[in-house]
């Protein structure tokens, strides 16, 4: 949890109890288990964006310059679709290369498309 303003240390003492409280009643009347050892808690002042931010290990954390929010931006090849993790864009667009290329991902650099050479028999003739 992320507090928008700087706020004494008695206030995120009490936040922290709320929230383990919050652990405790989720565990028992609905089933889930949440470890309250994993609470965080800090000033916004002092709260590094991407510290709550999981990403896929196809994308990076970034801190947006407007909203300052924390985002994951996939990585160069790979896309997201309908919210899921970043994937290849070979997986996710099955027909990125037209004509029988192999799509294939270049890390830092992104999908490319390799293209077979049709070999020349050496026993062509030329008319």
């Amino acid at each position: 949890m992320k507090l928008d303003k700087d706020v004494p240390h008695n206030v995120t003492q009490a936040v922290h109890c709320v929230l383990e409280d919050f652990c405790n009643t989720a565990s028992k009347r609905l089933d889930i288990e949440i470890d309250s050892r994993y609470l965080d808690i800090e000033p916004a002042d002092q709260a590094t964006p991407c510290k709550f931010l999981a990403c896929s290990e196809f994308s990076q954390c970034m801190v947006n310059s407007w909203t300052e929010e924390a985002e994951c931006l996939c990585d160069p090849g790979y896309s997201t679709m309908d919210g899921l993790p970043c994937q290849s864009i070979c997986n996710l667009e099955p027909h990125y290369c037209f004509n029988g290329g192999l799509c294939e991902i270049i890390q830092g650099h992104g999908a490319t498309c390799r293209y077979h050479r049709a070999k020349r028999s050496s026993k062509q003739r030329w008319s």
